[in-house]
């Protein structure tokens, strides 16, 4: 009987050592994640939700690979009918900012175009937020348009 109970609490101990905070960190970057807002350098207008007029997602994978969607036209404000794709792999850094906790290069490997490097054809660097958000970090350096992308919930 004295071994049940101790095998009893034996079991409760080990699965409660067991979290899931430990499996899955709070700052993640696998996922979908799409852009939920826009900063235009100009006058410091912010567009949110229906007011950007484009869609734009990166996938990142386990295996180091991404994948960017984008309906974002660089020549005309109308959004482009169908996405353009771009695959290509991504490193993560923990960031030496305090304001963010993780920092990701990217490396197309097809339509380089498609990267927002700051005259860097082919390269791309976001930051990861405290809030959980990607944001670009050359681009508003070079006088652009700041993107900001929340992970969502569901692959579609």
């Amino acid at each position: 009987m004295k071994s049940l109970v101790l095998l009893c609490v034996l079991i409760v101990v080990v699965f409660s050592s067991c979290n899931s905070e430990d499996r899955e960190p709070h700052y993640n970057v696998l996922g979908y994640w799409d852009v939920v807002m826009v900063r235009l350098s100009q006058d410091d207008e912010l567009l949110i939700g229906e007011q950007i007029r484009f869609s734009e997602r990166y996938i990142f994978n386990d295996d180091g690979t991404f994948i960017k969607f984008t309906t974002r036209n660089s020549r005309t404000s109308t959004p482009l009918p169908e996405p353009l794709q771009a695959l290509g792999h991504y490193h993560v850094e923990e960031s030496t900012d305090e304001a963010f906790v993780y920092e990701l290069e990217l490396t197309f490997q097809t339509n380089l175009m498609l990267s927002n490097g700051c005259g860097e054809v082919g390269t791309e660097y976001l930051k990861l937020t405290k809030g959980n958000n990607l944001v670009h970090d050359k681009v508003t350096s070079c006088g652009g348009v700041e993107f900001f992308y929340s992970k969502q919930a569901s692959r579609f």
